[in-house]
């Protein structure tokens, strides 16, 4: 059977957008509601930023769920109401998205530089064994 490959490019403004374009595409594993995405792509950048200046991963987990980096990203969401934001992080750590405040390393995408490429691999139920071959 040959393989088809069809690729997409899509520019983008920021790293932010390409977070949120991340998670959009991810959507069918993760089933997170679009405020839990917006929430997780601002925590992914703020990540992603501090990755690029700590190569402790536990360091960086723990400056990522401080208070300060929280009510940041509060403001980005335009949250006055910090029961709301809470609320929510509470709502992606019931999901496993967030265990032991750190995010779940299958939603932390390796960016290395400013290209960055995702495969999908799809299996089309209902093909003969040989098809799939």
């Amino acid at each position: 059977m040959s393989q088809s490959l069809n690729v997409k490019t899509l520019k983008l403004s920021s790293k932010e957008k390409f977070f949120i374009y991340w998670l959009e595409f991810l959507k069918p594993f993760h089933k997170l509601r679009d405020k839990e995405v917006l929430m997780l792509a601002y925590f992914l950048d703020k990540r992603h930023s501090l990755s690029l200046k700590i190569a402790d991963e536990a360091l960086i987990d723990r400056i990522l769920f401080s208070q300060d980096v929280r009510n940041e990203i509060r403001e980005k969401m335009s949250y006055s109401n910090h029961q709301v934001f809470n609320n929510m992080l509470s709502s992606l750590r019931k999901k496993g998205i967030i265990k032991d405040n750190k995010i779940i390393p299958g939603l932390i995408p390796e960016l290395k530089g400013d290209n960055f490429k995702l495969v999908f691999n799809f299996i089309i139920d209902g093909q003969t064994t040989e098809e799939n071959n």
